[in-house]
This record gives structure tokens, C-alpha cells and sequence, in this order.
């Protein structure tokens, strides 16, 4: 039978002019089934792609924020120990200045130094607070709002 539909074809497309015999019904409604079942699982595919996407991308943010939080509370380590040496050399150069070793410009050089200190040390500070909410904020936004309700 495909043999006589072969011919049948052959003898139309010499009979219209080399054009193509249109598809039976019943064969176009199954071609444009398939069509339609083909771009449906097409969009879902995309979909799924574009979820991954987002989601990796967010378990990257929140991995990149977990790191810089690890680096900044390295440098408040660091910045407590600069704190600590000013005050000390604070500490020293007032008892020099009480003895009028040094003078008074040496005496606000050193409390400058602290001062700038302990602004570093804050501003640092803040910064680890400030990574906790944006880990906090992207992981969840119920955890984000349970962390800050006051008691």
C-alpha cells in the first residue's frame, strides 16, 4: 500500500506542477499534535533551565557571601589588635607627655591614631553584621524577619 501511496505522490507532484500534495487531514491534526507536544516540552525545558540558573546563581551569592563574611571577621581580628596597640601607644605617650617628654602634637598624633582605630574596627564590625543579614536575606526571608523582630 505505501508502494501505491508513493506512486500516487510521484503522479501528483508531475500532475500540479511539482508542487507537493497537501497532507491528508487526519495526518496534518497528528503532525500538529506532535508539533504542539514538541514546543510544550520545549518551554518546559526552558523553564527548568532558567530555574537551575536562578538557583545556582543564588547558592552562589550566598556562597560568595559566606566567604567575605569569613574575611571580614578576619580583619576585625586584625582591627582589634590594631585598637589594642594604639591604646597602648596612646597610654605610653600620655605618661611621656605627663612628663613633658613629648609634646603635645605627639599626644594628638597618637590619639588621632586611635580614634582611627576603633572608626576601622566599627566600620568593620558593621560590615559583619551587615553580610549576616544579606545571608540571612537571601537563605530565607521568613529567617530574615524572625532575626530581626525585637523581643
Amino acid at each position: 500500500r505505501r508502494a501505491a501511496m508513493a506512486g500516487h505522490s510521484a503522479r501528483m507532484q508531475r500532475v500540479s506542477g511539482g508542487v507537493p500534495a497537501p497532507a491528508p487531514p487526519r495526518q496534518a491534526a497528528i503532525q500538529g499534535a506532535t508539533w504542539r507536544s514538541t514546543i510544550t516540552r520545549a518551554k518546559r525545558m526552558a523553564a527548568e533551565l532558567f530555574y537551575l540558573d536562578y538557583k545556582n546563581g543564588v547558592q552562589t551569592e550566598i556562597e560568595n557571601l559566606f566567604l567575605e563574611l569569613e574575611s571580614a571577621k578576619q580583619r576585625v581580628e586584625a582591627l582589634n589588635q590594631n585598637v589594642k596597640s594604639a591604646t597602648e601607644f596612646y597610654r605610653l605617650t600620655n605618661a611621656r607627655f605627663d612628663n613633658r617628654l613629648v609634646g603635645a602634637d605627639e599626644l594628638s598624633r597618637s590619639i588621632a591614631d586611635l580614634a582611627a582605630a576603633n572608626s576601622r574596627l566599627a566600620a568593620e564590625q558593621n560590615r559583619v553584621y551587615e553580610l549576616g543579614l544579606r545571608i540571612l536575606l537571601e537563605s530565607s526571608l521568613k529567617n530574615f524577619e524572625n532575626k530581626l523582630r525585637l523581643p
